[in-house]
């Protein structure tokens, strides 16, 4: 049975090292560390505070990425929160008459304002407010962005809208959950630029010791899904290309498929503590992945891995921007078992490079590496072991060696006819 969080560093040591693991208390033990480890889930009960973290004030990141529930989470987390906005709309679920959790998602009524009344907006809801955030870090211009929000305040102006709204939470005494999944930019853009967005996010926008920050990142498997999900989300239209067409000529760096990246950069570039969620292990083990975060991450009173308010109001989580899977690929399926192998090709070279850090690093970097936990890893152990046995063929240095590869597979087998080819 799998535990629900380990440290990143005994999860890698258990992989690679085989190095018997010993359990003991709130341990993780083997000859050359010593590591400490949660404790496992109470939720099945009445969850109590988490020792280590009593009451100290705490924010949350949702980063994310794409295609990984997160516009779920966001929504969820927003409406269980206490009201910083006032909103209402006839097309998407209103917050809750009360919050049900001790935490406040924050609005800008400025950003608020002009983004529900522009019409270049997708459908706005407060629980996407902080897309323009990363926008802005990103420096994006008129050019680029020409909504109302960026034709009225620079990007420095709209930076200084969040860094204030946040602070102003921050100083009043409490704990603060945001997300995005646009945060997956860092992984879209290039190197230098993506590791200078979260620097800026760190130093100049999220307030509190880093000590009090946990960033949460989802990882998905199979990692084929996740990438038929990323191409259903540019196939809303009849008109629009189906797989083979999409696959072999987007410009898409598939930024959204590296988990393992994100959290690479987040690990060099802050020194936050990192949530990475395991999504099949977490449904697999019977969680809705807000209830999680909720309960877990939050530290929420919860009871049967729910909220306790909502468990008594029996108050269904929301489940948001889930696409129909009628639109089936049109290659075979060996095909796309060829390119999940080449999906976790990539992901198993982060794995190696940590592997490496944890051996030979000194005893300072080692304590850094802790700084991440697993969540309920069922899905990522069973990547690492087809890492051991993979052909290095399907091994990729970057994701541009890795699309090509994608790119050359899919052309290998060529296309086939489905129900809704033309």
């Amino acid at each position: 049975m799998y535990q629900k969080a380990v440290p990143i560093a005994s999860f890698f040591a258990f992989i690679f090292l085989s190095v018997q693991l010993i359990t003991s208390s709130r341990t993780i033990q083997n000859v050359e560390y010593l590591i400490s480890s949660k404790t496992p889930s109470r939720s099945s009960g009445l969850q109590l505070q988490r020792e280590g973290r009593g009451q100290q004030q705490r924010i949350v990141i949702l980063a994310g990425p794409h295609k990984t529930g997160t516009s779920s989470m966001q929504t969820n987390l927003w409406r269980w929160s206490l009201p910083t906005f006032n909103f209402t709309s006839t097309k998407y679920p209103a917050p809750l008459e009360r919050n049900v959790i001790d935490w406040v998602w924050p609005v800008s009524p400025e950003i608020a304002e002009l983004e529900m009344a522009d019409t270049l907006v997708w459908d706005w809801t407060p629980a996407k407010v902080y897309y323009p955030l990363i926008e802005a870090l990103r420096n994006s211009n008129r050019k680029t962005q020409p909504r109302s929000l960026f034709m009225r305040y620079s990007n420095a102006d709209i930076v200084k809208l969040y860094r204030d709204l946040l602070r102003k939470y921050w100083e009043r005494g409490d704990n603060i959950v945001f997300g995005t999944e646009a945060i997956d930019t860092i992984m879209r853009i290039p190197k230098h630029e993506g590791q200078a967005l979260v620097k800026r996010l760190a130093k100049e926008v999220v307030p509190g010791r880093d000590s009090e920050v946990t960033v949460v990142v989802v990882y998905r498997i199979p990692k084929i899904k996740h990438l038929i999900s990323v191409w259903h989300q540019h196939n809303t239209k009849p008109t629009d290309p189906e797989f083979y067409e999409w696959i072999t000529t987007t410009e898409n760096k598939l930024g959204p498929l590296d988990s393992l990246g994100m959290i690479n950069i987040f690990l060099h570039h802050t020194n936050w503590n990192i949530a990475l969620v395991d999504l099949e292990g977490l449904t697999g083990a019977g969680w809705d992945p807000s209830n999680f975060i909720a309960c877990e991450v939050l530290d929420e009173l919860c009871v049967d891995k729910k909220p306790l308010e909502l468990h008594n109001a029996h108050i269904a989580p929301v489940i948001a921007n889930v696409r129909s899977d009628k639109n089936v690929p049109n290659v075979p399926d060996v095909a796309l078992e060829e390119i999940d192998r080449v999906l976790l090709g990539h992901d198993c070279k982060y794995i190696k490079t940590l592997e490496k850090w944890i051996e030979t690093e000194s005893e300072t970097e080692i304590e850094a590496t802790s700084r991440v936990e697993l969540h309920y890893p069922k899905g990522i152990y069973e990547m690492m072991k087809q890492c051991k046995s993979m052909e290095e063929k399907y091994y990729s240095k970057n994701r541009s060696q890795m699309k090509k590869k994608i790119v050359a597979v899919a052309k290998k087998y060529g296309k086939i006819k489905t129900k809704l080819s033309p």
